[in-house]
């Protein structure tokens, strides 16, 4: 696969950040059973990632490419390396409603 070719099927009609942090939740919880401290912590990555995105691509996920991804990961780990959070910070947990 080339280095610029889609992540994403163009075919699936495009969904609202919303609506797809709400149906990786579910993912977390329902299928991978995940702990709520885990799923919080995806969710906090997934919606960093999704606001990147929306400042490169307009939140629009057919024009997304493996090298943004790489960018981004390697963007948050060096951030994350030398910016520690401030003690004041608290959990950052959001609470998840599971129907």
């Amino acid at each position: 696969m080339a280095p610029d070719s889609l992540l994403l099927r163009t075919d699936v009609p495009p969904l609202k950040p919303d609506e797809l942090l709400a149906r990786y939740r579910d993912y977390l919880v329902r299928e991978k059973g995940l702990a709520y401290s885990t799923v919080a912590g995806y969710l906090t990555v997934a919606r960093q990632f999704l606001k990147a995105l929306g400042r490169r691509a307009g939140e629009d996920l057919t024009r997304l490419r493996p090298k943004f991804v790489t960018e981004f990961v390697v963007d948050a780990a060096e951030h994350r390396l030398t910016k520690p959070p401030p003690a004041d910070a608290g959990s950052g947990l959001i609470p998840l409603h599971v129907g």
